[in-house]
């Protein structure tokens, strides 16, 4: 599973996670006649941390390193609040709940870049060319700007800079010792993410990320803070 997940990050990684994912899920349903839903969901606990993560240092460092780009950033993210705001109807500022550090939930900030109408009836996850994000929004996902504010969750100490990608308490498959992060390996290996959902069906979006990206990113996560050092951390 875990080379699976590293050759989608290396490789081309929609069409392979179409074909090797969504199809044989397909023709279960087809040979079984059972519905495309996901087993129970399986919470997935580290059997090792590496001492670095939750380390003194570790901490010290980022917060530093948090402060000094949020003040440096702050031009910038005046300017992108300026333009979510004139944009679209509705606060400027996401927010939500998402799972921390071994199972705290946390207030999760990032700028709003989706119609701040949005039916419950829809995926709650998004696919390349998703209606609900706004034309700003779209801008912002682009270059990672709507991930600005994540910053100051850094400096209040609810994430990390690398760590797993905090997620809602629903959606979350790791007990997490450590806090989560802005970016991680899992991250990375996904960031093509939204691109890869468009190969699915609309209304079997969140079956297919729960079945087969949430554990996929459950192990690489778990693989990295295993081994996480500061100069793994510096490479992400």
């Amino acid at each position: 599973m875990l080379v699976f997940a590293t050759l989608l990050g290396k490789l081309t990684p929609m069409n392979v996670a179409w074909v090797l994912g969504y199809n044989l899920a397909a023709l279960r349903t087809v040979r079984t006649n059972k519905p495309f839903v996901s087993e129970r969901s399986a919470i997935y606990e580290p059997y090792y941390v590496s001492p670095w993560v939750n380390s003194r240092t570790r901490r010290g460092l980022e917060w530093t390193i948090a402060a000094i780009a949020f003040l440096a950033l702050l031009p910038a993210m005046i300017l992108c609040g300026l333009l979510v705001r004139i944009s679209s109807p509705g606060p400027v500022l996401f927010r939500q709940s998402r799972m921390g550090r071994n199972g705290k939930e946390f207030i999760f900030y990032k700028f709003r870049s989706m119609s701040a109408e949005v039916s419950s009836n829809i995926s709650s996850h998004t696919v390349q060319g998703d209606r609900r994000v706004t034309l700003v929004g779209s801008f912002l996902r682009r270059y990672k700007l709507d991930e600005l504010p994540q910053f100051w969750n850094v400096l209040k100490g609810d994430m990390s800079l690398v760590g797993p990608r905090p997620k809602l308490p629903e959606h979350e498959a790791l007990q997490m010792p450590f806090r989560p992060g802005i970016t991680g390996e899992a991250t990375l290996v996904f960031r093509n993410e939204e691109e890869m959902l468009t190969h699915v069906p609309p209304h079997h979006v969140d079956e297919f990320y729960e079945k087969f990206f949430k554990p996929l990113k459950a192990e690489l996560d778990i693989a990295y803070m295993s081994k996480a050092t500061l100069r793994s951390d510096l490479r992400l």
